[in-house]
């Protein structure tokens, strides 16, 4: 098939994909709805599960100081030579013992797990676990706001632990610094408790309503998005029809703006656009220009009507794009007249052979409507730059030459220029330059 000289389409833009776009913007709302959520509820019962343990906490700490600090608070001002801050010489105290033991029956029966003494300079007094008396935290963040009068608690795991029962792994619990008052001076921090409060089962049960939470949110939210979903897909169908149908209208009203209605050829608007982008980037001697006028056109048309006449345009416009060759484009710029880009010519030769082929292909009968006519087509021809180095001028250069054929006779070609070869005349056993009806064709 000939190139027929259509624009090139401007590169497909890359159409918006409604469903994919809402599929994966739900799942990361979901996604990011369900972190927060877990998040927000996690925070939420640690905070609800610290300040619950901190009130046990303080009013174990309010019975403890007065049931037993009362009695031992001695221990917590021990300093000299004779009585440095050790772990053997706290164990070594009289008391000691006794505060074990008032220590254990405070926590029989409850949650806590640990309890740890410590004196103003921050040293371990008591414990629970004996290993860790005698050692200095005064550098610990939790231990030195309690010793200025506040109450600080943290949730903590422990893989391991000894308590006063043994040694428990993989727990959960709650580190409460409580201070201890001094007795008859209630403004003074007289020591620090910490109580640790074993939340295990809390914590998992925390987390099981959390997983139970976010699974019945998760189960609404899939819910919803399956609807969204069917919806979105159904405006995203009916959005690509529109767009299709939109695409299709730009595409038939920009290919109807290139193309002649009648024979489908591109139409002059076409013929400048290409012959400016040829003309641009072609080389010397690499394109040469038909300019093509039937010869017989209108007497046709009066004698068998605008329908023959039609038809006829139609049939020439196929034997024009037959008569050339492949990458030959043919244009129709007015009523019978008609133009062709020919690239790659480098000799007049090469355009002259092309010439003389469409002349004798035009000039065989054509069958229009049940009756046989004779046409016959004039060429000019122009070759670039030789007759022009703008599109204009290799135009007009056509033009004229075809113009100049037409006196010389019809039914032939002619050179823009002078140093081009000449036309030759017509041959002799041409048919006369006349339309014949069928009974009028000679035998």
């Amino acid at each position: 098939m000939h190139a027929t000289g259509q624009p090139t389409d401007a590169p497909a833009q890359r159409r918006f994909q409604l469903t994919r776009y809402f599929s994966l913007t739900s799942l990361a709302g979901v996604l990011l709805t369900m972190l927060g959520l877990s998040w927000v509820y996690q925070h939420e019962t640690q905070v609800r599960l610290i300040a619950h343990e901190e009130h046990a906490n303080a009013n174990l700490t309010a019975m403890f100081a007065n049931t037993v600090w009362d009695r031992h608070h001695a221990i917590a001002h021990l300093r000299g030579a004779d009585t440095p801050d050790t772990r053997e010489s706290l164990l070594a105290q009289p008391g000691y013992a006794a505060l074990r033991e008032d220590v254990r029956k405070v926590m029989r029966g409850l949650s806590v797990v640990k309890v740890k003494l410590y004196n103003s300079r921050g040293v371990t007094i008591f414990s629970t676990d004996e290993k860790q008396v005698g050692e200095l935290k005064r550098d610990n963040p939790g231990l030195q706001r309690a010793l200025e009068g506040a109450m600080t608690s943290q949730l903590v795991h422990r893989d391991r632990m000894d308590t006063f029962e043994g040694t428990v792994t993989d727990v959960d619990l709650v580190s409460c610094y409580l201070p201890l008052r001094r007795p008859g001076q209630p403004d003074t921090v007289d020591a620090v408790v910490e109580v640790y409060s074993d939340v295990t089962e809390q914590v998992q049960a925390g987390r099981t309503a959390q997983w139970r939470v976010v699974s019945a949110v998760l189960a609404a939210l899939a819910v919803l998005y399956l609807f969204l979903l069917v919806l979105v897909r159904r405006a995203a169908r009916t959005i690509q029809l529109q767009q299709d149908e939109h695409a299709a209208q730009a595409a038939k009203i920009s290919y109807q703006a290139f193309h002649d209605g009648l024979t489908d050829l591109p139409n002059r608007a076409s013929f400048l656009k290409q012959l400016q982008a040829l003309t641009a980037k072609g080389q010397a001697g690499t394109l040469a220009l038909m300019y093509i006028d039937l010869d017989r056109f209108k007497p046709v048309n009066d004698q068998l009507g605008h329908a023959a006449g039609d038809a006829l345009l139609c049939m020439a416009a196929q034997r024009m794009l037959q008569g050339l060759r492949r990458g030959d484009q043919v244009f129709r710029v007015g009523g019978d007249e008609f133009t062709a880009l020919l690239p790659c010519v480098a000799q007049p030769e090469q355009a002259e052979v092309l010439a003389q082929r469409l002349v004798a292909k035009m000039a065989e009968p054509f069958e229009v409507l049940g009756e046989t006519v004779y046409v016959g087509a004039t060429i000019g021809l122009a070759l670039f730059p030789v007759d022009g180095a703008t599109p204009d001028e290799l135009l007009r250069a056509a033009d004229g030459a075809m113009y100049q054929a037409k006196v010389q006779g019809r039914g032939r070609f002619a050179f823009a220029s002078t140093t081009a070869r000449p036309a030759p005349p017509p041959q002799a056993s041409a048919r006369p330059i006349r339309i014949f009806c069928t009974s009028e064709v000679p035998s």
